[in-house]
């Protein structure tokens, strides 16, 4: 064989293989196979719940999950400019499920301001029975009981609006009983969860008990004499005392208008009176008694100074 025929030779079989690798690389076995080997790889969901959007996204990001989206409890897209300020409520896929990584993830997330103001909420709607049954209770249990729910609180009397936190804590703490007050719980105000304090309203029961026959008494003169009445029939009575100018301030001046009895009302209010010169003094005080009915006042006692 000559050196050209064997050279011929050679280069046909060459494309023979060649013919034949190509026929391999292009059926249909082979393009199953590569389908296979670039197929999504499947991860099990982790739990992102309770975490910040920036370290959740981080999270899913790292075991291939590209496809991550947000919506709000509502349904509607959030705007969020620091993702750090945002909470994973709730996620889907849930976690521990298996899925590829192409798989969509959604999130439902919430801004950490409105997630603390909810746990707030949530403190308080606990709280605020168990302050309600304080209400009767003597203070000791009251003490004992904020103690135990974590709260300070200030003691003010119901009434003065005076402060005995020191001397309620000195109460319980060193114990006297020749120098202790009965207090009771009247109820409470200013609760604040985010600080855990509340303001306790103290009282003692001797007070309450008169504050009551007073409510009660007071409740009776008015049934028979509105108190707007009795103060007309003494500014009244005043200017024909001083029949040169005489103002009797019991709307913006009043201070005091109490029932003495079931039948009198006491009154007490800045005046101005005028003497016949034209000179007038401002801010005297005048004091009445005032008995009857509404349709029928008068005045008993009367005296400015």
């Amino acid at each position: 064989m000559t050196v050209v025929k064997r050279l011929l030779l050679g280069a046909l079989c060459c494309l023979a293989v060649l013919a034949l690798l190509c026929s391999c690389s292009s059926s249909p076995s082979s393009s199953r196979t590569s389908s296979l080997a670039s197929s999504p790889k499947s991860v099990v969901m982790p739990d992102v719940t309770g975490m910040t959007y920036d370290n959740a996204r981080s999270a899913l990001k790292d075991l291939g999950f590209s496809k991550i989206d947000t919506v709000k409890e509502n349904g509607k897209t959030p705007f969020i400019i620091a993702e750090e300020n945002w909470v994973v409520l709730s996620q889907d896929p849930a976690s521990g499920t298996e899925v590829p990584g192409s798989t969509q993830i959604t999130l439902t997330v919430k801004n950490v301001t409105e997630v603390e103001a909810d746990k707030q909420d949530a403190q308080r709607a606990a709280l605020i029975p168990q302050l309600d049954a304080l209400t009767g209770q003597p203070y000791t249990t009251a003490y004992e009981t904020l103690g135990q729910l974590g709260l300070t609180g200030k003691w003010i009397h119901s009434t003065s609006r005076q402060d005995f936190t020191e001397s309620v804590k000195l109460s319980v703490e060193n114990p006297d009983p020749e120098f202790e007050v009965p207090w009771i719980i009247v109820g409470y105000e200013n609760l604040n969860v985010q600080n855990m304090t509340v303001t306790i309203l103290i009282n003692t029961q001797e007070n309450l008990d008169s504050k009551a026959a007073a409510d009660s008494m007071e409740s009776t003169l008015k049934a028979k004499l509105d108190p707007v009445d009795a103060w007309i029939a003494a500014e009244d009575y005043g200017a024909s005392q001083y029949p040169y100018g005489f103002k009797l301030h019991y709307m913006v001046g009043k201070l005091a208008e109490t029932a003495e009895d079931e039948n009198t009302w006491f009154l007490k209010a800045t005046c101005d009176v005028t003497n016949q010169y034209g000179a007038t003094t401002k801010d005297m005080v005048c004091e009445a008694m005032v008995t009857g009915t509404s349709d029928n006042p008068q005045v008993v006692s009367f005296i400015v100074y």
